[in-house]
């Protein structure tokens, strides 16, 4: 997709009185390079073969419900956001998960104590400072899901950590969060 820049530095946010949800990434990550499509191609086939494909041989990840509280659009958000992880997943596992349980544990997040811990930065390193790109459509589509999350970013944002640091820090936590409940050792 075709992003626009903006003519000044603001960082993005929401607009709470027409509950608009405006987000693009700061100016300075804002160019996608062919390098940058590469990535994210390879990363998303990387996730539909991990979610697809066997993990040992015999063994495919297992969906433990049915999922038929959840509406279609729902399940499309959260097995994407499933497929968001995978990459990030270490080898050797078997996936065993129900799209209800990878909903609950990421609506979870936001309501983590001590501002879900984004304030800081994680224990555990998924993505430098420098080296995020933040994944604008996924991230609309979570907070059109999530208003925990829109409350939480409207607390954090601007006043105690930049956009683009709010957003490394909760897709980080998003996948240690999606990889703790979904994998188990083979």
């Amino acid at each position: 997709t075709h992003e626009h820049e903006h003519e000044h530095d603001d960082d993005p946010g929401v607009d709470f009185e027409n509950e608009e949800i405006k987000l693009t990434p700061n100016k300075t990550h804002h160019h996608a390079t062919a390098q940058d499509a590469a990535a994210a191609a390879a990363g998303a086939a990387a996730a539909a073969a991990a979610v697809a494909a066997p993990q040992k041989i015999g063994e495919q990840p297992v969906m433990l419900d049915d999922d038929d509280d959840l509406s279609e659009k729902e399940k499309n958000l959260w097995y994407m956001l499933l497929e968001y992880c995978v990459p990030h997943f270490p080898s050797g596992v078997v996936m065993k998960y129900s799209l209800t349980g990878v909903k609950n544990v990421i609506l979870s997040i936001a309501k983590l104590p001590d501002y879900a811990g984004l304030e800081q930065e994680p224990k555990e390193l998924i993505f430098k400072p420098d080296n995020f790109n933040l994944p604008v459509e996924l991230a609309k589509k979570i907070l059109e899901m999530d208003k925990g999350l829109v409350m939480l970013r409207y607390n954090l944002s601007k006043r105690r950590v930049s956009e683009t640091d709010f957003w490394r820090r909760y897709f980080t936590t998003l996948i240690i969060t999606v990889r703790d409940y979904v994998c188990t050792r083979a």
